[in-house]
């Protein structure tokens, strides 16, 4: 990043142009003087506001990471919380941390941090955002810096995760200590891995000790089997997926349909 000026006795401010103009000017420059002298200036009492508040998180939203840390290094406050114009971010309210992580600046979510972003603050917060756009660096992030791995959705984001088959941002939760077993709408993880066939994912979720019972008392395993109709074949994935499940059960001589070809296929020594 460019090296931040402590004071300023150029002209930055005094040249041509809107308050905004040369606001960003002196900011792009690194110059935190005539950005602090701007911004506290009796004659910009009414755009100060949208000064400490809209230009971050419009930065934020491009990465301008340079002239965003010169705002912070001013007056600007990283956990300023605007009405959310983004029709593509969610939630009623917006921050700056959440809009870098909806756009995937990894770099701008370190800046934020730095200079104290809350990393669960916003509507949805940040990992939700990172966890819905698939950035799963920015999602190694956040948890590090101590996010909140379940989030405050109807969906743990551990589920939409699952959900949207990203492999890499579940293990990242799962290993933060996020619930396997989280159910929702759309079932536990371990449900929509089976559902979608998944063999790697259910691997995982079975590792990390998922409830291969269903809530309604049904088996992970009888609902694979009654609820698609791929076992009019011979689908070897389907037996890969219910082998691990009932390793994981702990009931490999289950009496169901094809249960010996399973079993079979399990312990085969080919």
């Amino acid at each position: 990043m460019a090296e931040i000026n402590s004071s300023c006795d150029c002209e930055c401010l005094t040249k041509y142009g809107s308050w905004k103009q040369k606001l960003l000017s002196a900011a792009q420059k690194g110059h935190v003087a005539c950005v602090q002298s701007y911004i506290t200036a009796e004659e910009h009492k009414e755009p100060r506001q949208f000064m400490l508040t809209r230009v971050p998180v419009d930065l934020a939203e491009q990465g301008d990471n340079d002239t965003l840390e010169c705002f912070l290094k001013a007056a600007a406050e990283a956990n300023v919380r605007l009405p959310n114009i983004h029709e593509d971010c969610h939630g009623a309210y917006i921050t700056p941390l959440e809009i870098a992580a909806h756009n995937g600046r990894t770099e701008t979510v370190e800046l934020l941090l730095k200079y104290g972003a809350s990393v669960n603050s916003g509507t949805q917060e940040p990992l939700y955002e990172a966890v819905n756009e698939g950035y799963a660096d920015i999602v190694d992030i956040l948890l590090e810096a101590g996010a909140d791995y379940e989030g405050n959705d109807d969906l743990t984001h551990l589920v939409r995760a699952a959900y949207k088959d990203d492999f890499h941002i579940c293990e990242l939760l799962l290993r933060a200590g996020a619930n396997v077993d989280a159910d929702s709408i759309l079932g536990t993880p371990l449900m929509i891995a089976v559902q979608r066939r998944d063999l790697q994912a259910v691997k995982m979720f079975v590792y990390y000790e998922a409830n291969v019972d269903y809530p309604d008392d049904e088996s992970a395993i009888e609902h694979q089997y009654n609820s698609t109709s791929i076992f009019e074949t011979n689908d070897g994935e389907y037996f890969l997926i219910l082998s691990t499940l009932l390793l994981a059960a702990d009931c490999c001589f289950l009496s169901f349909p094809r249960a010996e070809q399973v079993r079979s296929t399990m312990f085969s020594t080919e």
